[in-house]
């Protein structure tokens, strides 16, 4: 064969093997979950499918639509409907260089609080129009968007403390500073009651300021409210 038809042929093969890729089985994508996530029923295929399964004792379902033209341009694509505790619509790509994800609708369910942590409790949360970008070394580059709460009883555990509490309308407030991802819980008059911060090598950092403090039952103090009575840093 020359080599003029083996250049010609080269292209052709490739579209062939991304098409086998892309309508494989979904199960075969299972390799890359890790098991926490107890993963159950697949359908569909690479391209265009559907997940189920458990996790921590709620069960989710996962539907996606994959971009083929993206590979083009050398990044993954691919939009997302979650279902479970946590219900968004979300578009994901991930480039050579890092990773973003937009999320709409998104609905947090107190049932949700499972899956961050045993023992813990949240109310319910909706936002729209949330924003992450991340660089591959883990430096986080731009997020933007809020969640919202009519209130009610939240619970943390943090260095074996419970710390319940019956949270007033808040909101949850996405951004980015000193190439960290800042999730800032605040009242809705934009008050700061604490802060949950992502770090670049992969660590997580809880805040919580007096004026959280201050919603539990028996808590009394003279202090700032916007003082931070207790920082806890931990690996992811």
């Amino acid at each position: 064969m020359s080599l003029k038809r083996i250049l010609f042929l080269l292209p052709l093969l490739a579209v062939l093997m991304l098409s086998l890729a892309l309508h494989a089985p979904a199960r075969l994508l299972g390799g890359l979950l890790p098991p926490v996530l107890g993963a159950e029923a697949w359908g569909g295929s690479c391209l265009q499918g559907q997940l189920s399964g458990h996790y921590r004792g709620q069960a989710y379902y996962v539907s996606w639509v994959a971009a083929p033209e993206a590979l083009l341009r050398g990044t993954l694509r691919a939009s997302f409907s979650l279902q479970g505790p946590i219900s968004a619509a979300v578009s994901a790509e991930r480039r050579p260089g890092g990773w973003s994800a937009e999320m709409d609708e998104v609905t947090l369910t107190p049932a949700a609080a499972s899956w961050f942590g045993a023992q813990m409790q949240t109310p319910a949360w909706q936002g729209r129009q949330l924003a992450v970008s991340r660089a591959r070394d883990g430096i986080w580059h731009d997020a933007a968007g809020a969640l919202r709460t009519a209130g009610g009883p939240l619970q943390l555990v943090l260095q074996g403390q419970t710390h319940a509490i019956v949270l007033p309308p808040a909101r949850i407030v996405l951004s980015v500073r000193d190439e960290r991802l800042h999730i800032d819980l605040q009242q809705a008059d934009r008050k700061p009651l604490g802060a949950v911060i992502l770090t670049a090598d992969g660590r997580i950092e809880w805040q919580l300021r007096d004026r959280l403090l201050r919603l539990k039952a028996g808590y009394a103090s003279q202090n700032d409210p916007d003082l931070i009575v207790l920082k806890v840093s931990e690996p992811l």
